[in-house]
């Protein structure tokens, strides 16, 4: 059961990555003419990176933040819950190193993320730029293939 736990925490945060780097692309693509401003303006392809990569940075930092709070949280609920399984699992408890992974996860998250609206914003000053539907539509896809295994799961644990 914890192995299935697991998993399906880690099927959640992809889904989630999936929401969010939807939003920084819809985001990005709103923001065409500003970026083009400010590359009239004299602004580097670094300089531009540097706000995007901020936005993301400021985004992990909140949603690492967040979480943690939220586990902290909840973990009483959570260890009583985890103790109806079996005695091993009234051991389980969040140390350093789960925090630390978390915020280390966080941050590659936001460098991932921040990553695909600068490969957009390149792609759109050469003039490669795919159709935001196809773009939406893949995104929107990857989150229904990661949501069925999801559900499935939840309904072997239910019963």
């Amino acid at each position: 059961p914890l192995t299935l736990l697991g998993g399906a925490a880690e099927l959640l945060l992809l889904i989630a990555l999936a929401n969010v780097s939807h939003l920084l692309i819809s985001r990005s693509l709103s923001r065409r003419k500003e970026m083009a401003i400010r590359e009239a303006l004299g602004a580097s392809k670094a300089q531009l990176a540097r706000i995007y990569l901020s936005e993301g940075l400021v985004l992990a930092l909140a949603g690492t933040v967040g979480g943690i709070a939220l586990s902290l949280i909840s973990y009483p609920a959570l260890a009583s819950t985890l103790s109806l399984l079996g005695p091993r699992t009234s051991t389980i408890s969040p140390r350093f190193w789960t925090y630390a992974m978390t915020s280390v996860l966080g941050v590659l998250s936001a460098l991932v993320l921040a990553g695909i609206p600068i490969l957009f914003h390149k792609r759109e000053l050469t003039g490669r730029i795919r159709s935001r539907n196809r773009w939406s539509a893949g995104l929107v896809l990857a989150q229904l293939a990661l949501s069925v295994p999801l559900l499935f799961a939840a309904g072997v644990l239910w019963k």
